[in-house]
């Protein structure tokens, strides 16, 4: 998704439609997955709260995967220009030259 102008209320808005969208979408398909499974007279409610609890889930954790990499992207070092990993390569001994 292209990012978000903060202070345009109609850009936040119609990406929170665009984001309940996609978490609603999600849902059907895991309703339509499992409507086999179930009972022709399971409780509407109960699936309902099924598919919700699960959708629920399933964004919390893409949440942290998006936050995790917002970490990894923006850390300090990464900013300066800095390598994120040690070299491994052996170093040159200065008194064997």
């Amino acid at each position: 998704m292209a990012p978000v102008n903060d202070n345009d209320p109609t850009e936040v808005t119609e990406f929170l439609k665009r984001v309940e969208e996609s978490v609603l979408t999600t849902g059907r398909k895991v309703a339509d997955a499992v409507e086999e499974y179930l009972p022709a007279d399971a409780p509407a409610r109960k699936v309902v709260d099924a598919a919700f609890d699960f959708t629920g889930k399933l964004l919390s954790l893409q949440r942290d995967f998006v936050e995790e990499i917002l970490q990894v992207v923006t850390s300090p070092s990464r900013e300066a220009g800095t390598p994120t990993t040690k070299s491994t390569s052996p170093k040159k001994d200065a008194s064997a030259a």
